[in-house]
């Protein structure tokens, strides 16, 4: 097979005779009718990358691909001979300048009748690059203003494309001949940097998306606003270059499909102080959104998709097991908040569960997110249920903990289960939630005083608790919503994580099976010898996997 190599850094490509590509069960053999060629391909040949993709020469270059399926791996499900195909590859897999390729089945897609084998192979890594820098570093909200440099260029053309349909107001940098071309394209402010400079023209932008590296990437610092981001694709990540600016470290990661897979580098320079990742240090935060103000906290590394929890019945922000949200916030951006009428939360408690998910669907959008993971417990998974019926769009993927459908059998019976185990408590001195929440066992009471001891981690600045009248109206919200018409989950297809206790109480454990069997793309998890707050008793083994569900 005949191929294009590169035999040492810094040489010549080399046409060379090198052997047909081995082909895994989950692999699929294209015929290359067409590669792109990118910045990226250049800077691997002259080394560049070779600290952070050590590739062993002679290396077939080339990270863009469209072509037809000539052969399938024995375990390939969604590809077929004659496909039509493109992908970016593996990074340890690339070499689309080749005349075949094996590439994994969960890298290709399908090309577009409508676009051409030669349009489909220059897409992958330009619009990987753009959508992984605007939005999962970026999270570029409406009316926010967005700097593209080089916006004629590969990832420019993209970006400024992406931006605008995310709703930010775009400027961008390019040569005189190439101004109208990206006024075409939808950019607000077009800076020709022959005859313009840009650092006098911009400033208060939220973020700048720099693919030319040093003086330039060190001006465009100075554009942004406090808290603003510029991010780098032009080079490796460097981060002297960071801490000489004053900025935070940089991260590298890479555009793809999938997480973090190194393409056109990037460098993101955040001018954020230092990342919050205990919900103990949470700053607390208002929004007002349609006469109410809303209560919340976040922490994590902002950019990306964030995850939205949904407490339970008589909960307020300081109800959340640390132990889970420290958690997912090393990894994700996480945003805690009392609903209406809840906590420090203004208005009044709705009386219906439909209700309050309109509520939340309020408060998300009032933050400026589209799109957002929801994690839920209780209460909560019945607001995301009921949200996800009239919103499907907002959510990408949702964890449905402790919870139960719609008319689900014995849901309507809480409030008596709940004041019983409040009187329990009571005449113990007790926490509630040590009575409805976890067993009452040799296992499931060390449990229930290490989760409630873990709530009083947060010493300062707590949240206001539920009123007394606020509570009773969410116990009539639950017993409506046990009595109510099943809804069609099999609308939901989402990805679900499931996950309750053997012995739930409150919410009978077999909803949470029948959860699992009325959602299609659903993953359910019982946990031996504990009760509604299977989670709480189970947190080292459950947070992994919330974190690991939510990366995928």
């Amino acid at each position: 097979m005949r191929a294009f190599v590169v035999s040492q850094y810094k040489g010549p490509l080399q046409q060379a005779d090198v052997p047909e590509p081995v082909v895994g069960e989950h692999d699929v053999l294209v015929q290359v009718q067409a590669a792109g060629l990118n910045m990226l391909d250049e800077k691997i040949r002259a080394g560049e990358f070779k600290q952070i993709l050590p590739y062993k020469l002679p290396q077939i270059l080339g990270n863009d691909v469209a072509g037809t399926v000539i052969g399938v791996g024995a375990k390939v499900r969604g590809f077929a001979l004659g496909d039509e195909v493109y992908a970016r590859p593996d990074k340890d897999r690339i070499g689309t300048f080749a005349e075949r390729i094996a590439i994994a089945e969960a890298d290709l897609a399908l090309k577009p009748a409508s676009v051409s084998l030669e349009a489909a192979a220059s897409l992958p890594l330009v619009g990987l690059t753009a959508w992984q820098a605007l939005v999962e570093r970026g999270n570029v909200q409406p009316v926010q203003r967005v700097l593209i440099h080089a916006g004629a260029g590969g990832v420019g053309t993209i970006a400024i494309q992406l931006a605008k349909h995310l709703g930010a107001t775009v400027a961008t940098t390019v040569s005189t001949g190439n101004v109208d071309f990206v006024r075409e394209l939808g950019a607000d402010i077009v800076i020709d940097y022959r005859t313009q400079d840009f650092e006098q023209l911009l400033n208060g932008y939220d973020l700048v998306l720099d693919s030319l590296g040093g003086k330039n990437l060190e001006k465009s610092l100075r554009v942004l606003r406090p808290g603003g981001k510029a991010i780098g694709i032009a080079g490796p990540p460097d981060s002297a270059f960071a801490r000489e600016l004053g900025a935070a470290r940089p991260s590298s990661a890479g555009p793809d499909k999938h997480h973090a897979r190194p393409t056109e580098q990037e460098n993101v320079m955040n001018t954020n102080d230092h990342v919050i990742t205990a919900y103990k240090d949470a700053p607390a935060r208002t929004v007002d959104a349609n006469g109410v103000t809303y209560a919340y906290r976040e922490l994590g590394p902002k950019g990306g998709i964030p995850v939205v929890f949904f407490v339970h019945l008589a909960a307020t922000l300081d109800n959340w097991d640390p132990r889970i949200i420290d958690s997912i916030a090393a990894e994700h951006h996480v945003i805690a908040f009392d609903n209406r009428g809840v906590g420090a939360s203004t208005g009044r408690v709705p009386d219906g569960v439909e209700a309050m998910a309109d509520d939340a669907v309020t408060f998300i959008k009032a933050l400026g997110y589209d799109k957002v993971d929801i994690f839920s417990f209780s209460l909560g998974g019945m607001i995301a249920q009921a949200l996800m019926v009239k919103h499907p769009g907002l959510v990408r993927k949702l964890v449905l903990t402790g919870t139960g459908p719609a008319g689900g059998k014995d849901i309507d019976k809480v409030a008596g289960t709940t004041y019983y185990d409040i009187l329990r408590a009571t005449l113990t001195r007790s926490d509630p939630k040590e009575f409805l929440f976890f067993n009452r066992n040799a296992t499931g009471k060390p449990a229930a005083r290490a989760f409630v001891q873990r709530l009083e981690e947060r010493t300062t600045d707590r949240d206001a608790p539920i009123a007394l009248k606020g509570f009773q109206t969410q116990l009539k919200a639950i017993k409506k919503w046990g009595r109510s018409a099943p809804a069609d989950l099999s609308k939901i297809t989402q990805p679900t994580l499931i996950a309750n206790g053997d012995n739930d109480r409150m919410v009978p454990s077999v909803l949470s099976e029948d959860l699992h069997r009325r959602i299609k793309n659903s993953e359910l998890i019982i946990y031996p010898d504990s009760g509604h707050g299977g989670i709480f008793q189970y947190h080292e083994k459950f947070a992994p996997v919330a974190v690991e569900f939510l990366a995928r």
